[in-house]
């Protein structure tokens, strides 16, 4: 993001020429002594594609991290009404048989606690149960998803794949009973996140599976803007004497 970067092959002269060094990173002409990282183990930046795909793993990897935020607290609270219930089941009753005696009286605060109160008189205590390890256990699975994407691990792009595309039928079936602008954003969202991982990453063996990422050191100083050489595959060609 900020910082001049000199690539390894800095005794090149097309990188190196009377004390100043090519930025590999803004392409810049500058001192020896403003550049942040110069040595020969110094990675060359990440730039074109692979840059571009890194961006955006991380986008989905802040997405996930959003909804995880969301389904374990949501979890957590279910799972104590879950323990609650049998407490606050008779108690929800009472209320509602103490709202009846009195509903001229409260007018619609009243109206909106009786209905409150109907509902949680009303939950299945296994229903309950069901939906606070549900929201947990989603809720960890993102979290997972969320951390291993922002780290670019392959377990991870896998991993939301699997999961992303087990709730498409859900999804669909949701969008069958009542469709919202919301349902269908988020619908076209996860199916590009399945289509753009598996594509684009390789996943699955498509497109011939992984493949790794080598620097043409020819293609980045030929380019006027370092930042427009994409990674080759193969060994990076020798810098010219």
């Amino acid at each position: 993001m900020r910082g001049h970067v000199c690539a390894p092959a800095a005794d090149d002269g097309r990188l190196n020429q009377g004390g100043l060094l090519r930025c590999v990173r803004c392409d810049a002409w500058v001192p020896a002594e403003a550049i942040d990282r110069k040595a020969d183990t110094v990675p060359w930046p990440r730039r074109g594609k692979e840059l571009h795909e890194a961006i955006v793993l991380r986008l989905v990897a802040l997405d996930r991290a959003f909804h995880a935020l969301i389904l374990i607290p949501a979890g957590l609270l279910l799972g104590w009404l879950w323990l609650r219930l049998d407490v606050l089941s008779p108690e929800a009753r009472g209320l509602i048989q103490g709202l009846a005696s009195v509903s001229k009286e409260v007018g619609h605060v009243g109206g909106l606690l009786n209905s409150a109160a109907t509902r949680v008189a009303a939950l299945n205590r296994d229903h309950v149960r069901n939906l606070a390890l549900a929201a947990f256990a989603f809720g960890v699975v993102e979290a997972a998803e969320a951390v291993g994407l922002w780290l670019e691990k392959r377990w991870a792009e896998y991993l939301t794949v699997v999961a992303t595309a087990s709730l498409l039928p859900l999804e669909v079936r949701e969008l069958t009973k009542h469709v919202t602008v919301l349902k269908i954003l988020g619908f076209v969202l996860n199916i590009a996140v399945v289509a753009y991982l598996i594509w684009a990453k390789r996943l699955f063996g498509v497109r011939g599976g992984p493949s790794g990422h080598e620097v043409d050191v020819e293609a980045v100083v030929a380019n006027q803007s370092p930042q427009k050489a994409r990674p080759a595959t193969g060994t990076p060609a020798p810098p010219s004497p």
